[in-house]
């Protein structure tokens, strides 16, 4: 009965179905909080903005990354507080109880009360890109995947009410399985598929790339709640506690430069999309639809040979499925670039609805002879919030 284990184990499975597209986890992106949709080169740009895969140097030629990263929040402490409880329980499930135990009753149910409503979140993500730059259509063959997990725990004082009739003088024995306390885990995953398409045209004198990025959108909806004592990896099956469907959508995207600086705008998943959300048996809520919504975001940058600074805009808010509320990020990010040999980079992420706390990041990138680079991002935030990612790629 190992709740941790649990809790990790359920977002494991569920990662490893689908994954959502809540959080770019490009390493080098993710170092600068996710901006850049103005001025990112080809290389690892068209995850912000479609266009940008029209942004690339003559010796260009093709690309190839891999990524990998996860944001998690544990802002009440849930973890360490279910790892005590866990500790209690298996001590005392099918023991013989004394009045010697009353302390340790007392203290389980203190502890169950202040888990009550206790969450933590967990975003994981992954993706694939295959970039060949060209000035005719330059293409990104692209798999991006990601998934978004809320864990909550729900007291019920019938609880309390099993250990007050607990008669300590008549030597019961502990039955962890009439505890009604339970846990649940609710999150999407998505994984996206498609081909990313960007060329340049020439408006009034004036370079503009153009991008467009259809996808085929996999969406896994995950509902699962089970009684404390009862919430076992083993029997966890993600297909019992999900529904799966898929649907097209599409990217658009738009850059210009002026010198260095530059401009961009991108509308991500221009078709909205609701899905059907499987609940719990018995545990219905007001929440069991899922809907993609149309996100539109406008950046600024500006470049030279050795620093890259830029800033993002959502334009409108959409709901966060964990949340159940509305989020709109401003995002800053910059890099240092050594001779394209090394770089720093750094970013700030600030909720303009207030739902989440604001968030930095950093990250370092090396890339030997321009061919191989490897990249690393760490991020942190105020609520015991961490996250990280790291990039594989090479170019020629």
């Amino acid at each position: 009965m190992n709740f941790l284990k649990s809790t990790v184990t359920i977002a494991i499975l569920a990662a490893s179905t689908h994954l959502s597209a809540a959080e770019v986890f490009n390493a080098k992106t993710f170092a600068m909080s996710g901006s850049g949709l103005a001025v990112s080169d080809f290389s690892y740009g068209t995850s912000l903005n479609p266009a940008l895969g029209s942004n690339y140097d003559a010796n260009d030629d093709f690309n190839f990354n891999l990524n990998v990263g996860v944001l998690a929040s544990d802002q009440d402490e849930l973890i360490t507080k279910a790892d005590d409880i866990v500790d209690i329980l298996d001590q005392l499930d099918g023991k013989t109880l004394t009045q010697n135990d009353q302390q340790t009753i007392t203290d389980l149910d203190s502890r169950l009360k202040q888990i009550d409503g206790t969450t933590a979140t967990l975003d994981l993500g992954g993706s694939v890109e295959f970039s060949i730059p060209n000035k005719y259509l330059a293409t990104t063959l692209f798999i991006r995947s990601n998934l978004a997990l809320g864990i909550t725990t729900l007291y019920k004082g019938l609880d309390s009410d099993y250990f007050d009739n607990l008669d300590l003088t008549n030597s019961p024995t502990f039955d962890a399985d009439e505890l009604e306390t339970s846990v649940r885990a609710q999150g999407a995953a998505v994984v996206d598929v498609g081909l990313n398409f960007s060329t340049a045209f020439n408006l009034a004198g004036q370079k503009v790339n153009f991008g467009i990025a259809p996808k085929y959108q996999i969406v896994k909806t995950i509902d699962y709640q089970e009684n404390i004592a009862d919430f076992e990896e083993d029997d966890f099956d993600a297909d019992n506690h999900s529904v799966e469907d898929e649907n097209f959508n599409l990217d658009f995207g738009v850059q210009t430069s002026f010198g260095n600086w530059s401009v961009g705008a991108v509308l991500k998943n221009a078709l909205e999309n609701e899905y059907t959300i499987k609940q719990p048996v018995g545990q219905p809520t007001a929440n069991n639809t899922l809907t993609i919504e149309p996100q539109l975001a406008l950046g600024v940058g500006y470049k030279n040979a050795w620093l890259q600074a830029s800033i993002d805009l959502d334009t409108n808010a959409i709901e966060d499925y964990i949340s159940a509320q509305n989020v709109q990020f401003a995002r800053f990010g910059a890099e240092l670039n050594a001779w394209d040999q090394a770089a720093l980079r750094v970013g700030y992420r600030h909720d303009l609805e207030g739902t989440y706390e604001d968030t930095i990041s950093a990250g370092v990138g090396i890339s030997p002879f321009d061919f191989i680079n490897i990249d690393i991002a760490a991020l942190y935030g105020e609520n015991e919030t961490y996250g990280g990612a790291i990039q594989l790629g090479m170019s020629f």
